[in-house]
């Protein structure tokens, strides 16, 4: 289904019953919604299940226009209004659980519980450690230089690299269909943006239980590790042989994970 959001379309999809609780998922840097098929199968006989693409990719429109953070978070926030949801349970997977941070602080009384899996909040901790972001006046100019000259289909054959522990046949295909299926301009907006989004000032606002989830062979696993020290109320689940992308690598522990944390 396609929900009309500002100028755009985005495509989502539900699965379960409408008078339970809604868990709502959302996918990460040039993946799609169908990264949380193994959830939404597990999660849907007793949750409303909504996963959704960000704009710019899967089957949601993508405009050349705004890729910010906030863009993304407001994008949630439409969604969650227009569906009529409350008491949710954000589940964000890396620019996902970006996403899921900026969208709890800003309307801290529509999440119940929130679940970050490997989430991508480079800004902060990261910024700090190199001493580059928000602390260079031509930082941004930088960005804008470099992000377009890396070419897009280098980006598509790194992702499974990043994502996956010992992908199969299957997995590396279907990572690169995916990330072919995002316009270079979004991909490179998006990371451009998420590079520079620093919430890190803002993360002891959060007061609502959180459950971080990292692969352990996670190339950022610092920033879970950062995350979990940030937020009060948070909780840190490391998932053995998997990377960036645990809730695909090991979907069975990712679900009893999160199902032993909602319920």
């Amino acid at each position: 289904m396609k929900m009309k959001v500002d100028e755009i379309e985005l495509y989502y999809e539900t699965c379960g019953k409408e008078n339970k609780q809604s868990m709502v998922f959302i996918h990460g840097l040039m993946d799609d919604c169908s990264v949380w098929s193994s959830q939404i199968e597990y999660f849907s006989e007793r949750y409303n299940t909504i996963a959704y693409d960000h704009r710019g990719h899967g089957r949601s429109d993508k405009p050349e226009g705004d890729y910010s953070m906030q863009t993304l978070s407001n994008d949630l926030h439409a969604l969650i209004e227009k569906l009529g949801l409350n008491d949710v349970i954000l589940v964000g997977h890396s620019m996902g659980g970006v996403t899921a941070l900026t969208y709890t602080l800003d309307h801290p009384d529509k999440v119940s519980k929130l679940v970050l899996v490997d989430p991508g909040a480079l800004a902060g901790p990261i910024g700090r450690m190199v001493g580059l972001i928000g602390k260079m006046p031509i930082y941004d100019h930088l960005l804008s230089l470099t992000f377009p000259l890396i070419p897009h289909e280098l980006l598509v054959m790194t992702m499974p690299i990043l994502k996956h522990y010992r992908p199969s046949r299957q997995i590396l295909e279907d990572t690169m269909a995916r990330a072919r299926n995002t316009p270079k301009y979004a991909s490179h907006n998006c990371l451009k943006e998420l590079m520079k989004h620093d919430i890190s000032d803002r993360l002891a606002e959060i007061n609502i239980p959180t459950l971080i989830i990292t692969g352990e062979e996670d190339m950022l696993k610092i920033l879970p590790s950062y995350l979990n020290r940030e937020i009060q109320d948070s909780m840190l689940q490391i998932v053995l042989d998997a990377a960036h992308s645990p809730m695909m690598d090991k979907p069975e522990e990712c679900n009893r994970i999160i199902e032993e944390f909602v319920e």
